[in-house]
Formats: structure tokens, sequence, C-alpha cells
């Protein structure tokens, strides 16, 4: 059985920096080689939309990437356009070739 991962993205529908969030991601989370090893859920929520579920993560800026399981909860903020924090923030295995496929414009903020 491949373990489970739950994520929570916090976007904001307007904002570039959202939709490269999003598009970093799913390319994350769409890679073959890490569908094979794990079973990822990926939720995306538009504050706009759904600003009570920022309260009950304290989301304050987005995006913010919030991995809920497997425990310890960590979150991301930024454009997620380094995969390597990416891959350490999920605690998974990059897939062969992706060490140094990162952006060098990286906003990503990780904490525990």
């Amino acid at each position: 059985m491949k373990p489970k991962i739950k994520l929570r993205l916090f976007i904001s529908r307007n904002s570039q920096a959202a939709e490269r969030a999003r598009d970093n991601l799913k390319a994350v989370c769409d890679d073959p080689a890490v569908k094979r090893r794990h079973d990822i859920e990926l939720e995306i929520i538009d504050v706009d939309e759904s600003p009570k579920l920022t309260a009950g993560d304290n989301v304050l800026v987005t995006p913010t990437l919030l991995k809920t399981l497997p425990e310890p909860v960590r979150r991301m903020v930024g454009d997620l356009s380094n995969e390597q924090d990416i891959f350490v923030t999920l605690d998974i295995d990059p897939p062969a070739g992706a060490e140094g496929r990162s952006s060098k414009t990286s906003t990503n903020r990780r904490s525990s």
C-alpha cells in the first residue's frame, strides 16, 4: 500500500503566483515516479471563495501549501518553483533527475 499524502493549496484566484504554485505542484504530484510511490490527495482552496478555511488552517498569505498527512504538519509559502523544497516538505524521495530542477527565483518558505 502506498503512503497517503494530504495537501491543501491555498490560492487567491487572480494571482500569477497562485497559477505558478498550482502548476508547479501539479507537475510534482503528476510525475509518474511520484505517483507510483505515493497516493497524493490535493485540495485547492480559493481563499476568495472560502475565507473561513484560511482561518482554521492559520493561512495568512497565498499561495500557501499545507501538508496535513502524514504528520508532522508542514507548510510552504510562495510559488513552489523549487521542486527540491517540495520534495523535502512532503518528505518524499525525488524522482531520478529531479535534483537541480529548481528555479532561481523561488519564493518558498518552509516551516515545521
